[in-house]
């Protein structure tokens, strides 16, 4: 069975057995480079600038742990998140995305840093952490509308997902602002 063989609307349960039980399609079928590109560059530069401070050595060290873990975690969990694109309900697959994820990478990313001995990982891990919830957040939020898609017949090249990602960035950002307008125009009172 291949990723192209789940239901056109697949259940977050159909979602998560065809995960449990064709584990290695996610890397062989659908590892996402474009996002494993993004977050390498990303994180891997967060480690650097808050390892700076102990040098240019030890921040160049935790760089590049950082850029080759996420690198090849990244690949893995956003081949996860594209599973859930279209899962539904989507509010249920969209707190799989923004826990599950995170959560797993999250730990194996302080052991790797742990056993590297970093100095200062738990600063970095907390920055991580809050970055992490929202990139989960806003790659599911992309990959929902088509961009950062691998392997899939709605893929798009790498040059037009990053062309498009101001726009989307823009949109996502505005979402919670959106959501309460509209609950606002339906008379739905908002106890903040």
């Amino acid at each position: 069975m291949s990723f192209s063989e789940l239901p056109k609307d697949p259940t977050v349960g159909e979602v998560f057995k065809f995960l449990i039980t064709h584990p290695s399609k996610i890397v062989t079928e659908r590892w996402n480079w474009k996002a494993a590109t993004l977050s390498g560059i990303m994180r891997g530069s967060i480690y650097f600038f808050t390892h700076i401070s102990l040098g240019l050595r030890a921040a160049i060290s935790a760089m590049s742990v950082e850029f080759v873990f996420r690198a090849l975690n990244s690949g893995v969990s956003a081949s996860i998140a594209q599973s859930f694109r279209k899962a539904k309900p989507k509010w249920l697959a969209t707190i799989c995305v923004m826990g599950m994820l995170p959560a797993y990478g999250h730990i194996v990313e302080y052991t790797i840093h742990t056993i590297s001995g970093d100095q200062n990982r738990n600063k970095s891990i907390l920055i991580s952490i809050a970055f992490s919830i929202l990139s989960a957040l806003f790659n599911l939020f992309m990959m929902r509308r088509g961009t950062l898609i691998v392997n899939d017949p709605q893929q798009k090249s790498f040059g037009s997902d990053l062309k498009s990602m101001p726009v989307l960035g823009i949109q996502f950002v505005a979402l919670p602002f959106v959501w309460l307008y509209r609950k606002a125009k339906k008379g739905v009172s908002l106890i903040i």
